[in-house]
């Protein structure tokens, strides 16, 4: 156990994932499979693992996400999305409407992107972040900091 009393002959070979793990080696999560059938026993076989770089699409529209964790305490991630690349404002601001502080003032790529706030400075409250992208996007939305 885990390992089958016996090679069936037909299939591919177990290799360590690192040249030489140094751990446990009846501990099935330091192995994998080989690049061919019959595999590479005993020898390493850095060529068995193939990574492919996909192309990332463009996200279809804007948006701005609910923030995570909501109550939070004392920080939460804000998660908004660009379609295509353009001039990028995310404010937060107190229940008055007072900026309290620009998380991003920049231009930005089409991408999804996550941004940290950090509110350990601020008493408990309701909270507004907002949004702009483009020439016309435009979305606020609203997080509670608990204490």
């Amino acid at each position: 156990e885990p390992w089958p009393e016996k090679a069936d002959g037909d299939g591919y070979s177990l290799i360590t994932k690192e040249p030489n793990p140094g751990r446990d080696e009846n501990d099935a999560r330091w192995w994998r499979i080989s690049a061919a059938i019959h595999g590479s026993p005993g020898r390493d076989d850095p060529n068995s693992t193939v990574v492919e770089k996909t192309a990332k699409l463009p996200p279809a529209r804007f948006q701005l996400q609910q923030n995570y964790p909501n109550p939070f305490n004392p920080r939460t991630a804000i998660f908004y999305s660009i379609p295509y690349n353009a001039f990028v404002t995310l404010t937060v601001y107190d229940v008055l409407g007072r900026e309290i502080k620009t998380l991003v003032k920049s231009f930005q790529k089409a991408n999804d992107y996550t941004v940290s706030f950090d509110a350990s400075q601020l008493p408990s409250g309701i909270y507004f972040y907002r949004l702009k992208a483009g020439a016309k996007f435009q979305k606020t939305r609203k997080m509670l900091l608990v204490r």
